[in-house]
């Protein structure tokens, strides 16, 4: 009976199937969504997810994009697609999915055209400073999505680990806040959907990767947020979790694969050895452990030693920077994750992005530890990292320790900073005050402002990129006492209507508040245009008697940065810092702009952080383009020296020296044969303290230089357009100059100077307007012109004249008869104060600019002589 009975049964069963009607298929998910064209890795998977989905094999028709193949994977409602996209243009095109005999289902995809420049955009660097903020605890912009219906943690902004309100619109309105205050960064905690029941502020526990949390926002909003910062000079900084994911991501309810999760789906903690992946000695069980296991039951870990999962997490973190026009990623838990993916990883992310910056949390004190995933870092076990920098937690630790001491002091950050030398490059190392998960700065300074102080003055001066947590602007506290997270991430103030304290406007604040607030801003802003600052060279002194010195120092410039931890001013000897100080008569404090001297020493305040711009040892050459001679009908260029202090001394006002010849002045590559080397003379001398400060305006010559430099006329060479060009210097240059910079533009601070023609130039011009030039130089001046008509009878002019001639073929001669003629006029010729003509032989000088290099500090230093 059985026997019989069975295939009756069957053809029953078949005859009921082949009778009913055919499945609906329905795409759930298709990620990513959609993709952009000119990538520079021509691969795409597309991850499909719907109801048997497998049953249909999928095809396109689009020009310059083609199936390279189609994975099935043992959960029938997922397809995996491996698309090719070469030379395709932006477009919209239809992928078919179908099968004989099934019902087929059509999804519409998009290629986007990128946006100009995106491949070469531009990460955070150390010339950045990055605000970092906890999105539901900033600024309640909308109450509209305070909650969602459909997901299950809501508003109760009493409860600290309960979800407050705050969203990308608050943060879009704070912008000018943060722009203000001096930031060009910004970090949010991540903003895509956590919908888990609880703790869901938090943001690690991503529910869906490719979705902006609803009760922050949309996409188009998080779009919108990046593209206004950007406009105020605010670069985004997405926080990415590669490791692991929230349990109520959908993917839990139907996994792809099944190792698609670490140990099959079920809870394994990690025990956090995290120096288990470079210890030589560490048991297998150690390092899979700490890379498989999970961070808590509610957050399963990644497998992204499956090429699937790899490849997916690699193409959403691309997707979302080029979507949001992201200046950089900040990647949580980062050693966690599967050590070869994250050599991928960062590899394909800076293939398509070269000169992005990302950054990865190592929470570790321990700098081998953290610079192991650095770029450049030659690891022992021979694995290499694309990851441009870290979270500086080794030298936070030591900052939050030494400050309030007594255990540690200032001498433990100066170790610290020694061992720079173990990373690649620790300047693009992200050094943080604070964070979401440590107890506010300010709180572990036990409260102290002048700790405070110091403690800004160091993040921000030292050679990393310097992260702020929000609200350490207005001294926000939290308890020490273990571990308390809602203590660290309260609301802050004035970011909800009916707030009694509101830090953006300033009311309910404290006047230490707001004076802490005041002085980040101020060094925040000032580190802003501070290139020495951004990628100067760190020099340091160890400390001595609880007071610590370091400068800051590129070609152009130096800062001196001072601490002094003791409860009284000390007072520090600056021939010890010769090698920094050589040459430099003074600084600025950046902060009160207060002046210190510094030939001798320097007197601290107590407890204290002095940051000190000094006195510049270099000047600086500036171009001025195309400037217009209605008395000569042409145009030239102004080369102008601005000495060390110009920059940096913004009340001084200098004498001013006009040359011409301005191309032989300042740079070889304009010269005619070689330079005068005007710069690098005044800089000298100006630091060893042989002259004072002064602006040098070179005037370049033309096609006419011969006319325009002489008087009428020379029999053979002709000539004689001194007067106009004497009128384009008074009358066209010089209020120029005067209206332009901060010059001292009475004739006692005027004088005029130049070489062969110039030279000529430089006498007659001044003869003939004391009344603007009370100092003139000629540098083996031409006074052969004219058959010799200017060494006949020279007027006496209210003018001190320099004049010379080298030896050896420089028309020493006709020099010797210009001095005795002026003589003869009434000069008086020497050095001193109250003489009038200096008149020197250089013995083998020679008519060229290498000689008169070598002796132009003799009109400089008579010229402008030192303050005494």
């Amino acid at each position: 009976m059985k026997r019989t009975a069975l295939p009756a049964l069957v053809a029953a069963a078949c005859l009921y199937a082949g009778a009913a009607p055919a499945q609906d298929y329905r795409i759930e998910h298709m990620e990513p969504a959609f993709w952009w064209t000119g990538m520079q890795n021509k691969s795409l998977q597309l991850m499909v997810h719907g109801k048997r989905i497998a049953d249909l094999e999928p095809s396109l028709n689009h020009p310059g994009v083609r199936v390279a193949s189609v994975s099935r994977v043992p959960n029938r409602n997922y397809l995996f697609i491996d698309l090719v996209i070469e030379n395709a243009a932006p477009g919209k095109f239809d992928i078919v999915f179908s099968a004989p005999g099934k019902k087929s289902v059509s999804h519409r995809y998009e290629l986007q055209a990128r946006a100009p420049g995106s491949a070469q955009r531009k990460g955070f660097s150390s010339a950045d400073a990055i605000y970092q903020v906890m999105p539901d605890r900033f600024v309640n912009g909308s109450t509209a999505n305070d909650n969602v219906a459909r997901m299950a943690d809501k508003l109760d902004r009493k409860n600290g680990s309960g979800r407050h309100g705050g969203d990308l619109q608050g943060m879009t309105r704070a912008l000018d806040y943060i722009a203000d205050l001096g930031y060009t960064m910004i970090w949010p905690t991540p903003l895509v959907e956590n919908d888990m029941p609880a703790y869901s502020y938090h943001g690690y526990s991503a529910t869906d990767y490719y979705k902006i949390d609803e009760r922050y926002g949309s996409n188009e909003d998080y779009r919108d947020f990046a593209a206004k910062a950007k406009a105020r000079g605010i670069g985004v900084i997405q926080d990415v979790v590669l490791n692991h994911i929230g349990l109520n991501h959908w993917w839990m309810r139907d996994l792809p694969m099944p190792d698609w999760v670490t140990n099959g789906g079920k809870y394994v903690p990690t025990e956090h050895h995290r120096v288990a992946v470079q210890d030589p000695y560490a048991a297998r069980d150690d390092k899979d452990n700490f890379t498989q296991g999970w961070f808590s039951p509610n957050m399963p870990d990644m497998n992204q030693a499956n090429p699937r999962v790899a490849t997916y997490l690699i193409q959403n973190t691309i997707w979302w920077i080029e979507y949001a026009g992201l200046a950089g990623l900040r990647v949580d838990t980062y050693g966690y994750s599967d050590n070869a993916f994250l050599s991928e990883w960062s590899r394909r992310v800076m293939e398509e992005y070269p000169r992005l910056n990302l950054v990865g949390e190592e929470w570790s004190n321990q700098i081998p530890v953290v610079a192991r995933w650095l770029e450049g870092k030659r690891n022992p076990d021979g694995y290499v990292s694309h990851m441009p920098s870290m979270m500086d937690f080794p030298l936070n630790d030591t900052l939050r320790k030494a400050l309030p001491g007594p255990d540690l002091n200032l001498g433990n950050l100066y170790e610290t900073l020694s061992q720079d030398h173990l990373y690649p490059d620790a300047a693009n190392l992200v050094l943080f005050e604070g964070n979401h998960d440590l107890p506010r700065t300010f709180s572990v300074l036990d409260g102290d402002d002048a700790l405070f102080r110091m403690a800004m003055a160091y993040v921000l001066t030292v050679p990393r990129i310097p992260q702020l947590y929000y609200g350490t602007e207005i001294q926000m506290t939290s308890t020490t006492k273990g571990r308390d997270d809602p203590s660290y991430r309260q609301d802050f103030p004035g970011g909800w209507d009916g707030d009694q304290v509101n830090a953006f406007t300033g009311a309910g604040l404290t006047e230490q508040q707001k004076a802490a607030r005041a002085y980040l801003k101020k060094l925040l802003n000032w580190r802003k245009s501070q290139p020495v600052i951004h990628h100067g060279k760190l020099t340091h002194y160890g400390p001595r008697d609880n007071t610590y010195v370091y400068f800051r120092h590129d070609g152009d410039k130096k800062v001196m940065v001072a601490f002094n931890k003791n409860d009284k001013p000390a007072t520090l000897k600056t021939a010890r810092f010769h090698e920094m100080l050589a040459g430099v008569a003074g600084g600025t404090d950046v902060v009160t702009g207060q002046r210190h001297a510094l030939r001798d020493e320097l007197t601290l305040p107590a407890r204290s952080a002095v940051i000190l711009e000094l006195d510049r040892t270099r000047g600086e050459v500036k171009i001025v383009d195309n400037v217009i001679s209605p008395q000569l009908g042409n145009s030239r260029s102004l080369r102008i020296y601005l000495p060390p202090s110009y920059a940096t001394r913004p009340e001084r006002r200098y004498p001013v020296l006009y040359m011409h010849d301005g191309q032989n002045l300042f740079d070889p590559k304009t010269a005619y044969s070689a330079e005068w080397e005007i710069d690098e003379t005044m800089d000298r001398l100006i630091a060893e303290g042989g002259m004072a400060e002064a602006i040098v305006v070179g005037i370049d010559n033309t096609k006419d230089r011969l006319d325009e430099y002489t008087p009428c006329c020379d029999p053979k060479h002709g000539g004689g357009k001194i007067e106009q060009y004497e009128s384009f210097i008074v009358d066209t240059v010089k209020p120029y100059v005067d209206g332009a910079l901060r010059t001292l533009p009475g004739k006692e601070h005027t004088a005029i100077m130049g070489s062969s023609l110039g030279g000529i130039a430089s006498v007659h011009i001044a003869q003939h307007r004391p009344d603007v030039f009370s100092k003139a130089g000629g540098v083996s001046s031409s006074f052969w012109w004219n058959e010799g008509a200017m060494t006949g009878k020279p007027p006496m002019a209210p003018v001190k004249f320099y004049i010379d001639a080298g030896t050896a073929n420089d028309g020493v001669e006709q020099t010797r008869l210009m001095r005795d003629a002026m003589v003869k006029a009434g000069y008086r010729v020497g050095t001193g104060a109250a003489d009038n003509l200096y008149y020197h032989e250089d013995v083998g000088g020679i008519h060229n600019e290498k000689s008169w290099a070598a002796r132009a500090h003799l009109p400089l230093t008579w010229f402008f002589p030192p303050s005494p």
